[in-house]
């Protein structure tokens, strides 16, 4: 981010020097790096959710479900269990918060559904996890799932990294569940 102000700041003083054939490429230099420090900006702000650190996992999972359903036609539902002190690992919030983030946006932008429900059931050895919805659905078999982008290979890096167990049932017009199982820590080693 600093060498982009300094890339941006430096093509700034460039076209203070006046008109001429190089103006343009230091305007566009001057607007590339803005939109590049812009872009950085915005990664590290996602790199750690505020909501985390403001609401604790709980409540942000309640609050994100909250804005999809102000923002949307699908009635989200959720049933939360406390897992504030569940993960000792920041990471591990982190991870599953993108998780279920990544699922409510798959649903928003492709099911098509109406209904869409979130729960997170606090057991003794594992938190489980599911977000489910009654859209469309896909063919979750079909060989070009790999192909979709990064949403749905990234939730299951993502479910890896927390040692969970992951799985995606699906059907066409049979809606879709995303289900991870994430032991505790102590059973994980």
């Amino acid at each position: 981010g600093q060498n982009l102000v300094v890339i941006k700041n430096s093509a700034l003083l460039g076209l203070k020097d006046g008109a001429g054939p190089s103006q343009k490429r230091f305007d566009e230099i001057s607007w590339t790096a803005s939109l590049a420090l812009e872009e950085v900006r915005q990664i590290a702000h996602n790199l750690r959710p505020y909501q985390l650190d403001r609401l604790g996992l709980t409540r942000a999972l309640r609050s994100l479900l909250n804005q999809a359903n102000d923002s949307s036609s699908v009635a989200f539902t959720a049933e939360i269990d406390p897992v504030d002190d569940v993960f000792s690992r920041k990471e591990d919030q982190i991870n599953l918060y993108r998780v279920v983030q990544e699922s409510v946006s798959n649903i928003l932008k492709h099911s098509e559904a109406a209904e869409a429900r979130l729960t997170v059931t606090r057991g003794a050895e594992s938190v489980i996890v599911s977000v489910e919805d009654n859209g469309r659905g896909f063919d979750a078999q079909a060989p070009d799932r790999a192909r979709d982008g990064f949403g749905v290979s990234g939730m299951a890096e993502r479910a890896r990294i927390l040692g969970a167990r992951y799985a995606i049932q699906s059907a066409p017009g049979k809606g879709t569940t995303i289900v991870l199982d994430i032991p505790l820590r102590e059973e994980r080693a």
